[in-house]
């Protein structure tokens, strides 16, 4: 099995995807992150975290 991302280049992407949601919806104050049932319900939980905390959205919530 060929490894794509390792923990830490996942952490990365994750981290840099939350900085283009917050600089494409500056001016929104509803924002909401859907994750699809299995990985995606953990990964959009860790994006509204991140954007929790690299702006003041503080009411971001993931979303099943």
């Amino acid at each position: 099995m060929q490894i794509i991302l390792d923990g830490d280049a996942t952490r990365r992407t994750l981290l840099r995807l939350s900085h283009q949601i917050i600089e494409k919806n500056r001016d929104k104050t509803d924002l909401y992150i859907i994750g699809i049932c299995r990985r995606g319900v953990s990964l959009a939980n860790i994006i509204a975290e991140n954007i929790k905390t690299l702006s003041d959205k503080s009411d971001v919530t993931g979303k099943v």
